[in-house]
């Protein structure tokens, strides 16, 4: 079973690395390509090509957050228009219970006030009977 860590002792270390060392120098080294002019010519037209065409691929994206962006403005613009006409409706609707109840608020004192207007009369009528009764010897000491 082979050991890990701190566990692996130095000889062990040293082999690995020998191997290791071995491996590396066995590998052939890489030289650079030499291209000949028309191909080097047709690499950079790709790596232009390449370029524009990473640089249109980040303008999209660039219009596409851009374009996310306003669909969310809009939603929330549409949202708080939403809101305000609930609000706009919740007070209307307020609005015309407050104008029943003074309506009915008025009628009441309307008719208060013909109460009202009606009973100096009849307090004034209610005088003039018990002056009448008082005066007329039929009433006198009779219990109302």
């Amino acid at each position: 079973m082979p050991l890990k860590g701190r566990q692996r002792s130095k000889l062990q270390k040293a082999a690995t690395a020998a191997l290791q060392q071995k491996r590396w120098s066995t590998k052939p080294p890489i030289y650079p390509l030499t291209l000949d002019p028309e191909t080097l010519r047709h690499l950079q037209e790709l790596q232009e090509e390449h370029e524009r065409l990473m640089e249109r691929k980040r303008e999209i994206e660039r219009h596409e957050r851009e374009a996310q962006r306003l669909r969310g403005l809009i939603t929330d613009i549409q949202r708080q228009e939403r809101e305000r006409k609930k609000t706009k409706e919740r007070h209307e609707r307020r609005i015309e219970r407050y104008r029943k109840e003074c309506k009915s608020l008025e009628d009441e004192i309307a008719r208060l006030d013909a109460h009202d207007r009606r009973m100096p009369s009849r307090i004034q009528h209610a005088v003039q009977e018990a002056l009448k009764r008082s005066s007329d010897p039929e009433w006198v000491g009779v219990p109302h």
